[in-house]
Formats: structure tokens, C-alpha cells, sequence
């Protein structure tokens, strides 16, 4: 009731905004040239005039701003020396717009109007107007002489009458113009519009004028308009004499049945073909682009199951008017109709469509997590199913959900019916706005639903009119439309025929009369049935969200408890960046967050990072260049920056590193390893898993460069040295104090990204559709899971202190206590922490093996012939001459004996192979990749 207001203030703004103003240009024109349509109408008026002392003078048609075609008869009155202007707008319905203006021209040049509905809004300074509603002709008549009454008016001649009027007509356009009201649009002829800074005022005064009295070009001393010759003109039967009242009720229904016999035309298939385009566009956008053939054929699948369940349903039920056979997508489905039907049947034809969808699609979500053997597209078909029906069962119209409230509620209530069609028309109109290029066609529907909120207001006073008959009895269709007309044609009411609608106005009467309310039962039913579909998939998803999220943030807040311990071990640093060395930093953080940092680094291992990087680089490296990494490392531990700006910083470095060793300046790639190395060292400890993943990311790049920079032999001996010290400093035992701190902290973020969005930790990159289902179901599966395990401590924590009390950092122990209850997820993410532990570590010696076997060559002229060490963890590191010459990494740890042991692999975890082949000089052809 708030909003009714608001939106027929829009509709009043938008009329008066596009409404223009022009002087009009008239023409001559000879009665024999007008429509009949409007003679029909305006000949009562000029007879009646002509009765009151009027004669006519002149007729002129023209077109107003808005291209509208008028008529106007000029009459003038001798002895009230009075003229008389009967225009005719021309309109789409056939009828036209009638309306009286009296003029009285008065010596001093004044003019005294007399008008039975506004003129303007702003008029000329010497008209004195006067408007108001008049029951007859002869009553505006008497009001004009009742204003002249003690003045002399001036009567033009009959050659310039027309000039006169002319001379009022611009008088009229130059006052509203120099309002400041309206704008002048340019073009051939001058003509205005309302101007915007006037809009709300104007507004208002429109607002004000529905509730005045307005003329509606109807008086009671005019003869009634005749009828037509030719009554499939009008759409209804012409009454004659001799003709009994059963044969004119005949011709109502068969003129009725004419005009409603009509079958689905072009529009129709034309929206229904463009609904169900949008439709898939939804569905293909909403389930990713991976498989766009699939996608779009199981959407139209699923459209056409819909369509069918209601088409079945009104076959069985004797439903006529949807077609003998059902085609998809042509079929037209929501033309069907049973006036009489019973409201179970009414409710189970809506319910049809949707609901079977929608249970299918839910058990086949429930199947794919219980059978994974369930092919991988049938999840998906199950959540579009899902999607569809649940948007389909929203209670809003002309969705079904907003048809079975319609039925149970707001049918029987005609007065709250249109607000019911707003808020639908609204919430359409809001969907429009967050569908992209779908909400287009959205807004489209929108409009049509605002354009039936005035049917809806109108059909009041019908439906009200039918539940006066009360003819409980109705079944007969063609029997209820014969009392119908009969009723009619007793109250002598013609002028029903003569609106266009009015065949939709009996329809809805029609269907009032026959229509069978559901009883309090059937409300009551039909309403729990109805609240329990709905509610059902959301109750679904949003079951499933919670025992995950319970699950997961339970496991997250045990870790967190449980690990305070650890965060107190971390290292503190003693020392922070001094004021005066917070200059370059300051500058570099400044020049990071030029960009927005909400396009940050979703995945730091991907294709952004790199695309950041790649833009910010000239302006970012000069900066890098000059920075003090051990003032930095003391700036990371106090928290300046974090790994948005760690991981763009070391992103340009590598990147310049990799771009310097391919272009072969192999000068600058040295300094730029030895930067890295040392950036990487004064960075460390790493302050989360997600920073040592960036940190090691980094060193084994800069690694990878300064491998194959000893094995092109450029390098001195000078050089092989600083390099062997740089590596050496990163090379040392890992510390419990730090290690075990980042493997909780780094299991919590896990569980955190696991509970906000799954994303296979495994392979991050992945996008393919039934990736997605099992991480779903994976996710589903967690949260089950741990469910069951929040009183227990998860096994980090035991690794942890195990670590903290042997301080063998990175190696699994045989016999954990509580690890027997381990997650095959927890397994994996402790395995890969401890692999990763032995990649650095391996790779630090593989590197540095190299660099001391290429001093040896610069030394001796060669390399030894043979050259083998066992390294700490279960590797082999040899001299491979036969094939390279290359130094080959083996890993051993399952032939040593350095199984994972029982509690990891009963959760069919395995280890990943580390095997590595670093190029020494003289091996084939270097990758430049």
C-alpha cells in the first residue's frame, strides 16, 4: 500500500515527462473525409450544440506533438458572441477522446475560457480558464454566460477566426516556455517538454488532479451514439426489432465464442521461444561453460519434463485447449482451461510441473554421494533439475509457486489481488537487475506485470459483480454465459459492447462465476504441501552447508584451541624496523596499492599472480631493486605487509630472474639469484603455511636458474662461492618452533578454505564439472565426518608435540596416539607438509653438489668419475655421465625402509616420488622455459 503510491507517481512522471508540446498545425478538411468511426461520436455533440444557437464554421484535422491525430469542429454563438471548439482525439481504441472549450474574446484582449478538463499547466497571462466536470453540454453553456455576465465580448469575422485562434495557440506554447518549466526540443517546428528540475512539481500536480473531477467527454444530453451497421465490426450483435431476447443472447455467445476461439498466434510461440532461451542462458551460466553442449541440451530436457507434467495432468483432468499432442517447447501448455475445475485439481496441474523435477533432482544429489560410481554428469543434471523447479516454486507470479498462492489466498481477496501482482511485478524487476544479459528480457516481463496491475484494479469491480450472481450451480459453461448476457441485455447496458475488452471482462466473470474456492481443508492442505516443496530444496542445501560448516569450523575451532601453545613457541623477533629506514618500504606498499587490491591473487600459484606481475613490473622492480631485504624481513615479522604483497613482490623477482636467464644475460641472472636467495633467507621464518609455500615457490626457481647458470660454465669460481654460501644459509634444520606453528596454522587455513569454498588442495587448477561435484560431496563428506570427531583433538596437534619433543621435524613416527582416527584428508595435508620439508632440503644439496662439481671442473679440467652421496630422509644422489652428464636424484625411502607408516596409509594416502635430474656442463641442450 506504501509502494502503490510511489509507482503511480512514476507512471504519472514518466506521462508527463514524455509528453509534448507544440503549436498545432491544422488543415481543412471536409466532413466526407473524416472516419466514421469519429463521426459516429462527435455527430450527437454538434447536433446538441447546434440545438443550443450554435453554427458550425469550420472543420480542421491535424496531429499533435506526440503524433496523435485530432479533429476539431469550430461553432460560434451569435448572440452570446461565444465560440465553441469540440476536439476529437483520435485514439487506438476506436472511440475518440471528446472534449468542450468555450471561448469568449473580450475588447482589452483578454479571453474568458471555459473548459470542461485542463488545458496546460501554465497558461497565458490574459486568459481567465476555468475548467470543471459538466453533467450536460447546456450546463457548461450556462457557466461560460454565468463568468460574462456584465461584459462585452468582441466576435472575430468568420475569415479570421481561424488566424485568431492561432494567435491563442502560440500565446499558450510562449507562455509555457517562458515558465521555465518546460525545454525547448529542437527540430523542424518548435516544440517542449517538461523539463526535469519542474518534474516533481508537475508530478505532483498530475498526482492531485486524479482525485479532482475530470471530464470524461460523456454527457447526459447527448443522444446516444448509433449503432454500427455491421456488427463483427463492434464484436457484438446488433439489436433489432422483431428479435427475441433468446436470439440476442445467442449472439452475444457466438460473437463471444468468436472472438475467444482465437489459437496461439506467432507472438505467443515467439515468448514462449524467447522464455525458454533465457531460461537456458541461466542455467548454462549458472553451471559453467565446460561442456556447453550437454549443459544446453539437459536444460531444454528438464524445460520440457516441466511443461509435460503440467500438460499430463490437464489431459487427465479434461483440461481442453492445449493441443491433442504435447511438443516441447510449443505445446501451449498455460492456455489450457476448466473454469469449473475443483481447486485439488487446479493445485495438482500446478504442482505438476515442478514437483516430480524437483524430487528427481534432489534423489539423484543424494545417489551421487552415496554411489561414486554415479556418472560424473548426473549430479549436475540433479542440481539443474534442483534449480529450476525451486526458482519455479518461488511465490511469486506468473511463476507456479506465485499461481498455488494465488489460488489458496489472493484470488478470493480482489482488493489485496493487485498489491499480490505488484510485489511479483517488483521482485521480477529486482531478479532483472542481477541476471545480466538475461535481466534484460526480465524487465520486459516486469513492465507487462506493472501494465496488469491497472487490469487487476479494474477487475475488482467485475469480480466483485460475479459474486453477486452466486450461482453456486454453474458447470455448464455455454449455460453460464447465456445468463451472463441475458443479465446484460435486461439492464439494457449496450455500452458494455462497445469497449474492445470486453471479452476479457466477461472471461474474467466467467471464471469467477464457475470457479470452485477451495474449502478450509483444501487451504489448509494445499498451503502445507505447497510450504513443504518449497522449503524442501532449501532445506537440502542448506542441511548440507550446515553439517559441513558445524563440521568443519568445529574441527578449525578445536585446531585453533589446542594450538595457542605453538603460536607462543614462534620465534618473536627482538628487533624491529627503525623510522628512519621505513622510507623505501612506505614507497613500495604505495606503489603495490596503485592497483585495487580487490582483483587480488585468488590463486597464487596461477595465471593472476602472473598477469599482476607482468603489468606492475616496471613500476614495482626499480623499487625492489633498492630494498633493504634484511630491513624488509624485519617489516614482514612485525606485520607491515602480508601475502598479497609478498606474493606480488616475489612473483616480479622470479619473473625478471627466468626473463634475464633466457634472454642469457647471465651477469644480471647471477645477481638476481643471489637477491632472491637472500630475500628468501631474511624472510624467514615465514609467518604462515601460505607464505613458506611462496617462500619455497620462490627458491626453487631462483634453484632451478642458478643450476642451469653452473651447468653453462659461465660462472668463476668467485661466483660458485657467494652462490654456495647463499644456499648454505637456507640450508639447516628445520626448528620445531616454527615448523609446528605452520603446520596448524596451515591445517586451520585448510579447513578454512575447505568450509568456504571446496577446492581440491591436490590439483587447484582443476575446472572440469565432475571435479566439482566430488569436491561437493567431498566437503559434505568432511563435515560428516567430523561431526563425529569434535571432542577429539585433530592429529596435527599430536604430530606437533611429538616434533616438539623429539625435534625431528619432517619425520612420521611409527605409533602416534589419536591418530588412528585420521581423516584421509588431514593424511594427505600431513604428508605433503613433510614431502615438502624433503624437497627443499634435497634440492638445497642437489644445487649445492652442483656448484661444487662445476669448481671442481673449472679446477681439474673435468669432473670425477664417480661421484655418489646418501642424503638425510631416504635419497641417493649420484653422477650420471652415461646419458648427461647430469647429478640424478633418487628417491629411496620405500627400498630403505622409510615406509609411510600404518596410521597414514590405512587411509590410502600415498607418498609422492621426489626424484629429481639437475643439468651439469656438457649436458644436452638447456630448456629455456
Amino acid at each position: 500500500m506504501v509502494l502503490l503510491p510511489v509507482f503511480v507517481l512514476g507512471l504519472i512522471a514518466v506521462r508527463v515527462r514524455m509528453k509534448l508540446w507544440r503549436v498545432p498545425q491544422h488543415s481543412e478538411v471536409q466532413p466526407a473525409q473524416i472516419a466514421d468511426e469519429v463521426r459516429r461520436y462527435t455527430q450527437p455533440w454538434l447536433g446538441r450544440l447546434g440545438f443550443l444557437g450554435f453554427t458550425n464554421q469550420s472543420c480542421v484535422s491535424g496531429r499533435d506533438a506526440n503524433d496523435r491525430e485530432h479533429y476539431q469542429w469550430r461553432m460560434v454563438h451569435g448572440n452570446d458572441r461565444c465560440v465553441a471548439l469540440v476536439k476529437a482525439l483520435v485514439s487506438g481504441e476506436g472511440r475518440p477522446l471528446l472534449q468542450l472549450t468555450l471561448l469568449s474574446f473580450l475588447p482589452d484582449g483578454r479571453v474568458v475560457v471555459s473548459a470542461d478538463r485542463p488545458i496546460a499547466p501554465v497558461l497565458p497571462k490574459h486568459w481567465e480558464e476555468a475548467h470543471r466536470q459538466f453533467a450536460t453540454l447546456q450546463d457548461q453553456l450556462q457557466f461560460h454566460r454565468q463568468r460574462m455576465e456584465g461584459q462585452t465580448a468582441v466576435m472575430p469575422q468568420a475569415a479570421a477566426l481561424g488566424s485568431r485562434l492561432a494567435v491563442e495557440e502560440q500565446a499558450l506554447f510562449d507562455a509555457l516556455m517562458a515558465s521555465g518549466r518546460f525545454t525547448a526540443i529542437p527540430g523542424e517546428s518548435p516544440a517542449a517538454c517538461a523539463s526535469i528540475a519542474a518534474l516533481p512539481k508537475l508530478t505532483f500536480q498530475g498526482f492531485l488532479g486524479l482525485f479532482n473531477a475530470r471530464g470524461s467527454g460523456r454527457r447526459t444530453d447527448v443522444a446516444s451514439v448509433s449503432k454500427r451497421k455491421d456488427p463483427d465490426e463492434e464484436g457484438a450483435p446488433a439489436a433489432e426489432f422483431k428479435r427475441t431476447k433468446e436470439q440476442i443472447v445467442e449472439d452475444y455467445l457466438k460473437s463471444y465464442r468468436a472472438r475467444t476461439a482465437r489459437k496461439a498466434d506467432g507472438k505467443y510461440y515467439f515468448l514462449r521461444i524467447l522464455i525458454t532461451a533465457v531460461t537456458v542462458a541461466v542455467l548454462f551460466f549458472a553451471f559453467g561453460k565446460g561442456n556447453p553442449v550437454s549443459t544446453v541440451l539437459t536444460a531444454l530436457g528438464l524445460i520440457a519434463i516441466h511443461d509435460f507434467g503440467h500438460w499430463i495432468m490437464m489431459k487427465l483432468f479434461g483440461y481442453r485447449g492445449m493441443g491433442r499432442f504435447f511438443i516441447p517447447f510449443i505445446s501451449p501448455v498455460d492456455r489450457g482451461r476448466k473454469l469449473h475445475a475443483p481447486a485439488w485439481q487446479q493445485l495438482t496441474v500446478i504442482l505438476a510441473g515442478p514437483l516430480p523435477g524437483l524430487m528427481v533432482g534432489m534423489a539423484v544429489l543424494v545417489t551421487g554421494y552415496f554411489s561414486p560410481s554415479l556418472p560424473p554428469l548426473a549430479p549436475e543434471i540433479g542440481a539443474m533439475a534442483v534449480l529450476l523447479n525451486a526458482f519455479h516454486l518461488l511465490p511469486f507470479l506468473p511463476l507456479d509457486g506465485g499461481k498455488v498462492v494465488d489460488l489458496l489466498i489472493f484470488r478470493d481477496l480482489p482488493f489485496l489481488r493487485p498489491l499480490f501482482t505488484l510485489s511479483s511485478a517488483i521482485a521480477v524487476f529486482a531478479a532483472s537487475i542481477f541476471t545480466g544479459p538475461a535481466g534484460r528480457v526480465l524487465r520486459y516481463v516486469a513492465i507487462t506485470m506493472f501494465a496488469g496491475l491497472a487490469w487487476d484494479i479494474k477487475m475488482i469491480k467485475v469480480v466483485r459483480g460475479g459474486r453477486r450472481l452466486g450461482w453456486s450451480d454453474a458447470e455448464d459453461e455455454d449455460e453460464t454465459l447465456r445468463r451472463i448476457f441475458k443479465g446484460i441485455h435486461e439492464e439494457e447496458n449496450n455500452g458494455f459492447f462497445r469497449d474492445p475488452k470486453w471479452p476479457r471482462q466477461i472471461e474474467v466473470l466467467l471464471g469467477e462465476v464457475m470457479r470452485k474456492r477451495p474449502g478450509f481443508l483444501m487451504r489448509i492442505f494445499g498451503g502445507g504441501l505447497y510450504g513443504a516443496v518449497f522449503v524442501l530444496p532449501f532445506a537440502l542445501v542448506i542441511g548440507s552447508l550446515a553439517i559441513a560448516s558445524f563440521g568443519l569450523f568445529g574441527a578449525m575451532a578445536n585446531t585453533g584451541e589446542a594450538g595457542e601453545e605453538y603460536e607462543k613457541d614462534f620465534p618473536t623477533m627482538t628487533a624491529g624496523i627503525q623510522p628512519a629506514h621505513t622510507g623505501p618500504m612506505d614507497r613500495l606498499l604505495e606503489a603495490t596499492h596503485d592497483e585495487d587490491e580487490s582483483e587480488g591473487l585468488e590463486d597464487r600459484s596461477g595465471k593472476k599472480r602472473t598477469e599482476l606481475a607482468a603489468e606492475n613490473s616496471a613500476k614495482l622492480l626499480p623499487l625492489l631493486d633498492r630494498l633493504n631485504w634484511q630491513h624488509a624481513g624485519l617489516a614482514y615479522h612485525q606485520e607491515d605487509f602480508h601475502d598479497y604483497e609478498l606474493s606480488l613482490w616475489l612473483e616480479v623477482l622470479c619473473s625478471k630472474l627466468e626473463s634475464s636467464w633466457k634472454s642469457e644475460a647471465h651477469a644480471e641472472a647471477l645477481v638476481r639469484a643471489e637477491t632472491l636467495l637472500h630475500a628468501v633467507n631474511s624472510l624467514e621464518p615465514a609467518m604462515s603455511q601460505k607464505d613458506r609455500e611462496l617462500l619455497c615457490d620462490a627458491e626453487l626457481r631462483a634453484l632451478a636458474v642458478v643450476e642451469r647458470l653452473g651447468a653453462s660454465g659461465k660462472l668463476d669460481a668467485v661466483a660458485l662461492d657467494r652462490l654456495d654460501k647463499r644456499i648454505s644459509l637456507l640450508n639447516k634444520a628445520p626448528l620445531p618452533e616454527v615448523e609446528n606453528k605452520l603446520l596448524v596454522s596451515g591445517w586451520n587455513e585448510a579447513c578454512l578454505e575447505r568450509a568456504i569454498g571446496p577446492v581440491d588442495m591436490a590439483d587447484p587448477g582443476k575446472d572440469d564439472g565432475s571435479e566439482v561435484w566430488q569436491d561437493a560431496y567431498r566437503l559434505i563428506g568432511a563435515g560428516i565426518e567430523n561431526l563425529g570427531n569434535l571432542g577429539r583433538k585433530p592429529v596435527c596437534l599430536a604430530l606437533a608435540a611429538e616434533w616438539k619433543k623429539s625435534r625431528r621435524v619432517g619425520i612420521l613416527p611409527g605409533n602416534l596416539a589419536g591418530a588412528e582416527h585420521i581423516s584421509p584428508r588431514e593424511a594427505d595435508y600431513i604428508t605433503r607438509f613433510c614431502d615438502n620439508h624433503n624437497r627443499m632440503a634435497w634440492r638445497r644439496l642437489v644445487t649445492l653438489s652442483a656448484l661444487r662439481l662445476e669448481a671442481h671442473r673449472l679446477k681439474n679440467g673435468r669432473l670425477p668419475a664417480l661421484w655418489k652421496h646418501s642424503l638425510p630422509g631416504g635419497a641417493v644422489v649420484e653422477l650420471d655421465q652415461t646419458t648427461g652428464p647430469y647429478l640424478r636424484l633418487s628417491d629411496r625411502r620405500g627400498q630403505v625402509g622409510m615406509n609411510l607408516p600404518a596410521w597414514v596409509t590405512q587411509t590410502g594416502v600415498t607418498q609422492a616420488r621426489l626424484d629429481y635430474d639437475c643439468p651439469l656442463f656438457g649436458a644436452p641442450e638447456l630448456s629455456k622455459k
